[in-house]
């Protein structure tokens, strides 16, 4: 008997927040030619079979249409929300995501990811600088829909699911990639 398929992979860009530490939104800073929520999705290209852009309802009433978005479905709910509401419209996908406020993470680490995939796991992750995993750029395997319901029911987030379950860690090939530019001091 051949083994069975695995699940298609889709990316999601997780770019939904509130940008309360930047003063403006995150995902419309240009650090590289695109505004970076478009930029990190066009970093995914390469990986999926499709792209979406995590947006809140006020953000997605500006989108730009040539990038497919979601709007989160749980408006407060954080990541979590972005990643329940991308199960919720493809149950049977696994998703790889990333948040937009990494634009320094390249798509070689992103290839690292993908290759070190482990499709018997909930979900593989980067290990990171302080040991935890990296709940945010990771691959979510359909098994993880479930665990993460449960997790936002308890008022937990993603890292709680992967600290908690049987998660595939991977060593970052460069922790300088995961520099979260979140705040004014880094544009």
């Amino acid at each position: 008997m051949p083994p069975a398929p695995s699940p298609p992979l889709h990316g999601l860009v997780l770019a939904g927040g509130r940008s309360t530490r930047m003063g403006r939104d995150k995902g419309l800073i240009v650090y590289q030619d695109l505004p970076e929520r478009e930029a990190a999705a066009r970093r995914l290209q390469p990986f999926c079979a499709r792209v979406f852009l995590s947006l809140n309802a006020e953000q997605a009433a500006n989108a730009n249409p040539d990038f497919p978005f979601f709007v989160d479905e749980i408006p407060g709910g954080g990541p979590l929300s972005g990643l329940l509401t991308a199960f919720r419209h493809h149950p049977d996908h696994a998703w790889l995501t990333l948040p937009c406020d990494l634009p320094f993470l390249t798509e070689n680490t992103i290839r690292f990811l993908v290759e070190g995939r482990n499709r018997q796991r909930v979900a593989t992750a980067f290990r990171g600088a302080d040991g935890w995993p990296e709940p945010l750029v990771a691959i979510w395997e359909p098994a993880a829909r479930s665990l993460l319901q449960t997790a936002f029911g308890r008022g937990d987030g993603p890292r709680r699911v992967l600290i908690e379950t049987e998660t595939w860690l991977l060593d970052p090939p460069h922790f300088a990639e995961f520099r979260n530019v979140d705040t004014p001091d880094f544009e």
